[in-house]
């Protein structure tokens, strides 16, 4: 993680320019066994934070951010692997602009997509897994097996980034 964004991460400020982010990203992507990225978007500080250690202790290079559109701009500067979105509101239902975001995100095919909802909420979760959701958490209020989750999703990410890099290596699929 880049000092600028471990310093900013608990307010989703990712500090550096879109070059500096871009470069970042690419030497993660060229380096054997570095972490794979994720970003916790949520308004909700409290389980902001509890989705944001459980993603560290997984092994994930965390940042958080605070509002939908500070996520969109972070996924487009540094893309990353896997995406937590908080869509718990007090009135029940996910705010406008993180089903947005969710919308915008479930088009990715290379974005793991993570939906925390609110619980009881079948309607939420029928979009969610229209969306193609990679994982829909109803009503998360501890870390009891979200750190094995995402050490899966850890394990998938890895995966992909190995497969990004042989594409690199042997254009054609020739091995």
């Amino acid at each position: 993680m880049l000092d600028s964004e471990r310093s900013h991460s608990a307010h989703g400020v990712s500090g550096g320019s879109s070059i500096d982010s871009r470069q970042a990203a690419a030497r993660r992507q060229a380096m054997p066994g570095s972490a794979p990225a994720c970003l916790v978007a949520g308004l909700n500080e409290e389980r902001k934070a509890l989705l944001m250690a459980a993603a560290s202790n997984a092994g994930w290079e965390v940042v958080g951010c605070d509002d939908a559109v500070q996520a969109q701009r972070m996924v487009v500067i540094e893309p990353r692997q896997m995406v937590v979105v908080d869509l718990e509101s007090a009135s029940g239902a996910a705010p406008p602009s993180m089903k947005a975001l969710c919308e915008r995100l479930g088009r990715q095919k290379d974005v793991l997509l993570v939906l925390c909802g609110n619980s009881s909420n079948a309607i939420e979760e029928i979009w969610a897994r229209q969306l193609g959701a990679w994982l829909y958490l109803p009503g998360v209020v501890d870390d009891s097996d979200l750190s094995s989750l995402f050490e899966e999703a850890s394990q998938i990410a890895r995966r992909r980034m190995g497969s990004a890099r042989q594409q690199a290596y042997f254009p054609g699929g020739s091995v």
